[in-house]
């Protein structure tokens, strides 16, 4: 997590909701991860058209320094393997069954 709204630069403050967005890379099998504020999301913030998105969830920016029980909530969760399914890309389907 960076600590900012990939759209805005605004920093992310902690208990506010962020939705974060994992894209593909074309030169490897890596993964880059973007955060937006869900203000900047609502207003259309997106990342940029060439890349292909991997998955989108929604969660709270954690507590610096505090424990947190899951890195996504049990509703995120269940939009983000709704959201793998019916792909046969080794990767999501990995993706998947480390959710299930």
């Amino acid at each position: 997590m960076t600590g900012r709204c990939a759209a805005t630069g605004d920093e992310l403050v902690p208990g506010q909701t962020m939705v974060v967005v994992l894209l593909e890379r074309l030169e490897d099998e890596e993964l880059d991860r973007l955060d937006f504020s869900l203000d900047a999301w609502h207003e259309g913030a997106r990342p940029e058209s060439d890349r292909h998105v991997f998955a989108t969830w929604k969660t709270e920016v954690p507590e610096p320094g505090k424990k947190q029980d899951a890195l996504i909530s049990a509703d995120g969760m269940a939009d983000l393997f709704e959201q793998l399914e019916g792909t046969e890309d080794p990767r999501r389907l990995a993706f998947r069954y480390v959710l299930a």
